[in-house]
Parts: structure tokens; C-alpha cells; sequence
């Protein structure tokens, strides 16, 4: 069974998609990935290798499951189960991640239950996986349950979790260079002066096109809740921590908003944040753009033509192209929050997909823009 994107639509589903908040702007047409039986999914994540697309989600029972496209997004297979994982960490960007290598598809997850962070792979397009494998080698060392993955498209991936083997909240990583069969040693990434980095922000991970590994945190330096990165040329060892951007956040809690980057154009490291209210951007070596004032959680894609930005606004989803200060967001749905997105096999198109708002349909949504 399989879940179709419409070429066209009578004015009565019109109405339907406009009431469960399809874009006004874009034109877009949202569909429910998920059943009933997954009326608790949330924490969507994409990735996409050729005209392969996943979807991975998880549910408040434990389950990890994962819809595939075998047409860019044109449409959806029905999800299915990758494994269950007692008090899966889920919610506030907690969740599984995706990543494809060359043939392969890889997720990791952490469990609260046993305070360790898995991975599992597939070789037949996520049509069976792997047993899990522990990636962390200290127990319970990632019990907070926040984490990122990232592939550099070839065999390479890496793992970053929030890391709690020393007490304090440290990120700590971990390299595969075969796919996601076997993992490499753990390797420390960062510590504060002051003692540990945010202990409720997700990290973010991407690749360089010349293969360096890049990483971004939120830190603490006993005042400000500001956003770090770092970067590695063989995922043994990291760089000093650098600042993203000229402001500083001055809060006594953690935001529970870790941000997002990747590789741009002209290989150029980019990065997007919260900071209090607003949502800023940067381009590596260059200055801070405002692109919101008002937003929370976004979520940046980038190619070496475009980079697109999304975050959300109370139960609203924005999108703006490019970090121009005088380019408008665009509305993208009216009832959705934690979006995630990635780049289709033409360059051009992009997939988003997300979860329902509160008091909305419950479950994963997903649209194929362009």
C-alpha cells in the first residue's frame, strides 16, 4: 500500500487540506504518513539517497518505524516497524535519526531505560534492519537522550550525543567508516570552561563536501546560552569550540533548542539558531542575519545552490529561501511543529515533513516542495 501525493485536487479536498492547514502560499497538498495505529508518532527525520526517501518517527509506546519513497516523494510505503526500545527518548528533538551511505540506510535512537545510544542499518531499503548496536561505550552515558547522525554519502557516518560519563553534560561522538556495521571508539568533542555545555539542547552534525566532520552545540559559559561549533578532519579529534554569530543569550535555564547546520554554497559551513525569541542565520566568516522574530526549533537544508530555513511559530511552520533579510517567510502549514527536511534527487525539490500540533490530526505529515 502506498501513500500518494495528488496531481491534482477537486475544490471540496481543497477545503479538507486548507482545514488541516495545506499552504496557502506554496499550494502545497500535506499527507498523513501514519495510520490510527500510530496516532502517537512524533519526531520526524528524512533522508534521501537518489529517489529513495525516508521518514523515521517514533511513537510514545517505544516504536521506531520508518515510510519509504521509492519516487522522490511522488509517494509513500506504509511504515513500517524497525525495533521497539524500552522509554524510546522522544519529544522536545529527542528522537530516532537517519542517514543514508552508499546502498545502506542507517538510524540511531537512545533509550531512557537503559541510557545508551543504538544504531541499526539496512541493506535492502529499509525493507529489513539489522539488530541494534550499542554505539556509546560508557552505560547510561547518554541518558538524556539527545543526539545527532550524519553521512557523508560514501561510507562514513558520525554519531553525536549529549554525554553524561563524567557527570557533567559533555558531547562526545562516535565514527563509522564501513556504513553502520561497526563503530569506532568513543571521542570527545567538547566541554565548557564552565563546567558542562546545555543540558537540553540536540546537537547538530554535518559533512563538508572535503569530507570534515562539523558539529554544533549549545553551551553554557555560567551567563549565555549561545550556540559553538567545531569541526574535525578525521572524527578522531576536534578544534576548539568557535561562537556562531555576535549576540549573546543571557538565560538561567536551558531552551530545549539545539538548531540546526550544513554544507552550502561554495562549501561553505551554515548555521541557524534560536536565540530568546528570534531565529538568526550565518554563513561561516560572515555576519549574523535576523530571519525571524518570533520562532522556535528551525531546521536548516542546503545545497550548493540554496539554502532554505524552516522553524516554527505556536502551531504555524515557516519557510524562507536563502537568509536575504528582505525575502518574506512563507507559510507552510498551520498546524504543525518539529519539521525536518532535506534536499530531493533533482537538487531543486525538497521534502518536509512534521508532526501535528497539538489539538490538530494526529501524526507525521509530509510535502514534497518545490
Amino acid at each position: 500500500m502506498r501513500i500518494a501525493f495528488p496531481l491534482t485536487t477537486p475544490a471540496c479536498i481543497v477545503t479538507f487540506l486548507l482545514a488541516w492547514g495545506a499552504s496557502t502560499l506554496l499550494g502545497a497538498e500535506p499527507v498523513l504518513l501514519t495510520g490510527p495505529e500510530f496516532n502517537t508518532a512524533i519526531q520526524p527525520q528524512v533522508a534521501v539517497e537518489g529517489k529513495l526517501v525516508y521518514v523515521v518517527f517514533g511513537t510514545k509506546e517505544g516504536s521506531i518505524l520508518s515510510a519509504r519513497s521509492t519516487n522522490s516523494a511522488v509517494s509513500f510505503d506504509v511504515p513500517r516497524k524497525v525495533d521497539r526500545l524500552d522509554t524510546l527518548a522522544l519529544g522536545m528533538r529527542r528522537g530516532p535519526r537517519i542517514a543514508t551511505v552508499a546502498g545502506r540506510v542507517v538510524i540511531t535512537a537512545i533509550s531512557h531505560g537503559t541510557g545508551n545510544v543504538y544504531a541499526w542499518s539496512s541493506d535492502d531499503q529499509g525493507g529489513s534492519w539489522s539488530k541494534k548496536k550499542q554505539i556509546n561505550d560508557v552505560e547510561r552515558s547518554a541518558r538524556e537522550g539527545l543526539q545527532a547522525l550524519a553521512s557523508d554519502g560514501q561510507t562514513n557516518l558520525f554519531a553525536a550525543w549529549l554525554d553524561l560519563r563524567n557527570e557533567k553534560t559533555e558531547l562526545w561522538g562516535a565514527k563509522s567508516a564501513d556504513g553502520g556495521k561497526t563503530w569506532k571508539p568513543n571521542v570527545f568533542i567538547y566541554r565548557s570552561p564552565a563546567g558542562h555545555i546545555c543540558e537540553c539542547c540536540h546537537p547538530s552534525l554535518t559533512f563538508s563536501a572535503d569530507g570534515k566532520i562539523f558539529a554544533m552545540w549549545r553551551n553554557w559559559d555560567g551567563a549565555a546560552r549561545d550556540m559553538y561549533w567545531s569541526s574535525s578532519a578525521d572524527g578522531k579529534t576536534f578544534g576548539p569550540g568557535s561562537k556562531s554569530g555576535s549576540g549573546s543569550w543571557i538565560l538561567k535555564a536551558c531552551p530545549m533548542d539545539g538548531g540546526s547546520l550544513a554544507s552550502g554554497p561554495n562549501g561553505q559551513l551554515v548555521s541557524v539558531w534560536r536565540r530568546n525569541t528570534s531565529i538568526f542565520a550565518a554563513a561561516q566568516d560572515q555576519p549574523e542575519v535576523r530571519l525571524a522574530g518570533q520562532g522556535t526549533q528551525p531546521v536548516l537544508i542546503a545545497n550548493a545552490n540554496a539554502t532554505n530555513v524552516l522553524w516554527t511559530s505556536g502551531a504555524k511552520i515557516w519557510l524562507k529561501r536563502g537568509f536575504a533579510s528582505d525575502a518574506s517567510p512563507e507559510l507552510l502549514t498551520e498546524q504543525g511543529t518539529y519539521p525536518s527536511a532535506a534536499f530531493l534527487e533533482d537538487q531543486r525539490s525538497f521534502i518536509v515533513a512534521w508532526q501535528s500540533a497539538e489539538g490538530g490530526r494526529p501524526g507525521i505529515f509530509a510535502v514534497r516542495m518545490r
